[in-house]
């Protein structure tokens, strides 16, 4: 059931501390779902992390759902415009950009413990939560498999790739790293030191369905 908030008890801050608690109360958030989950996770509790009132909370969100998809927002969105900006600015080979894309798209997500605890809360709470998943679905995934499927459409303009699966479902790029990420929440340290490699045969794999056959 949809946790409402009730009425604010402290008056609006001006802007700037607006911001500011703002995005303390969403790192905050985010912590603290990571940690208890969803629904063992309290507003009190997400109120001491941020070092604010609660009341203070009920400014800025309506109900735990939307103070949940704001910090997942604050969490994923630089890390997709991250991989925005490095394929709006790159000029070379589309190969090449491909691999930086991977490259960006494995730092962010598996060398991210913010990601991977991300990863471990849609994991464990999505099915319970299905209102958050659609959100991550639509707004998350679809945005980065967007991002992909513009390279390699680039690259088929360019002749230098083929139509493959992985142009109708970009999704499979995406997949690499996500199971690197959940090898590394399972096995710990041990996964973590084979990821290097296991991200260079990641891309090169791709590449291998990808390539204009000489």
């Amino acid at each position: 059931m949809t946790d409402e908030l009730s009425e604010p008890t402290d008056g609006a801050p001006s802007h700037g501390r607006r911001v500011d608690r703002e995005a303390a109360i969403l790192a905050a958030a985010a912590r603290e779902f990571c940690v208890a989950g969803f629904a063992n996770a309290k507003l009190d509790a997400i109120a001491a992390r941020a070092g604010v009132a609660k009341g203070t909370i009920y400014l800025y969100f309506d109900t735990k759902e939307d103070l949940l998809k704001a910090a997942v927002r604050r969490l994923v969105h630089p890390l997709i415009e991250d991989i925005e900006r490095s394929v709006a600015e790159y000029q070379g080979p589309t190969e090449e950009l491909l691999r930086i894309a991977v490259g960006h798209l494995h730092r962010n997500m598996v060398d991210s413990a913010d990601m991977r605890e991300l990863i471990r809360l849609l994991l464990a709470e999505g099915s319970r939560i299905p209102e958050m998943s659609e959100f991550f679905t639509k707004e998350i995934l679809a945005r980065g498999c967007a991002t992909f499927r513009m390279i390699l459409w680039r690259g088929i303009a360019q002749g230098e790739f083929r139509h493959s699966p992985a142009v109708d479902y970009p999704e499979l790029i995406i997949a690499g790293a996500k199971s690197a990420a959940m090898s590394i929440l399972l096995l710990g340290p041990a996964a973590r030191e084979a990821d290097p490699a296991y991200r260079e045969a990641h891309v090169n794999f791709i590449l291998d369905a990808l390539r204009v056959p000489k």
